[in-house]
């Protein structure tokens, strides 16, 4: 660091690209394996908790661990720049001045990123809605298969919610898109996470939401019949119990 110091206080007597040169690259990678290290504690912290709650038991933690990891504190994102920044700092001595620039200007921004994304979310969700997160992170289909599960049974496991209205709309258009690209085995899971809590959701929504969506499916079915392709959407169907939910709303 002292080093780096008198280079900074002898700028005026070098010359710009003299100054690019002689920059120290290790200085920078230094610093974002600082910032990195401060956050290892918050995150095991974090996590000691959340896989505490999920050993006793309790399944509607895994939403909130995931939004926590990945829309909070994007910690994806972290190491994915990261390890982009520290390894590009590798070969600052032989890159183009310019590119060195754009480096150090890439450095900057990612440090900034780095303080202000991740506690301006923590304010945000601790202080005004974390159901803004939950939405946002529940859109996302392209998302992992299993964090996709895990996090919709975190939803249904609970007893109603101000915001069941829009958790059946976004779970219905997700089935629908998973229909559309031909995954019936991901529509089937879905399906079943759904009847599990069947008893927990809110009948009416059921009606004007879920009856709905299960009415276009069905016309789906019937026409891969037709098709000759009847046991693929049949598997969704039936396996999935949405034929369960039309009996338990005639019933």
């Amino acid at each position: 660091m002292k080093e780096f110091l008198d280079l900074l206080v002898d700028w005026g007597n070098l010359g710009f690209i003299e100054f690019l040169n002689k920059l120290d690259p290790s200085h920078f990678q230094n610093v974002i394996l600082g910032m990195l290290t401060m956050l290892v504690p918050i995150g095991v912290a974090v996590l000691s908790y959340f896989f505490e709650k999920r050993a006793e038991g309790k399944v509607d933690t895994n939403l909130e661990l995931f939004i926590l990891l990945k829309e909070i504190l994007k910690v994806d994102k972290i190491l994915f720049f990261s390890t982009l920044v520290l390894f590009n700092f590798i070969f600052y001595k032989n890159y183009f001045w310019v590119f060195k620039i754009v480096l150090i200007f890439s450095f900057l921004a990612f440090i900034i990123w780095l303080i202000w994304s991740p506690f301006r979310n923590i304010w945000k969700w601790v202080f005004e809605s974390d159901k803004d997160f939950a939405l946002k992170f529940l859109k996302k289909y392209k998302m992992d298969k299993k964090i996709l599960l895990k996090s919709w049974e975190s939803v249904w496991v609970s007893k109603g919610d101000s915001l069941e209205e829009e958790y059946t709309e976004i779970f219905c258009g997700l089935v629908n898109e998973i229909i559309s690209e031909g995954d019936y085995n991901s529509a089937t899971i879905m399906a079943n996470v759904y009847r599990k809590h069947i008893k927990n959701r809110d009948y009416y929504l059921i009606a004007t939401v879920v009856l709905p969506n299960l009415l276009k499916w069905i016309k789906i079915e019937t026409k891969m019949e037709r098709e000759g392709k009847f046991k693929e959407i049949k598997f969704f169907i039936v396996r999935g119990g949405f034929l369960e939910i039309t009996f338990l709303m005639i019933f």
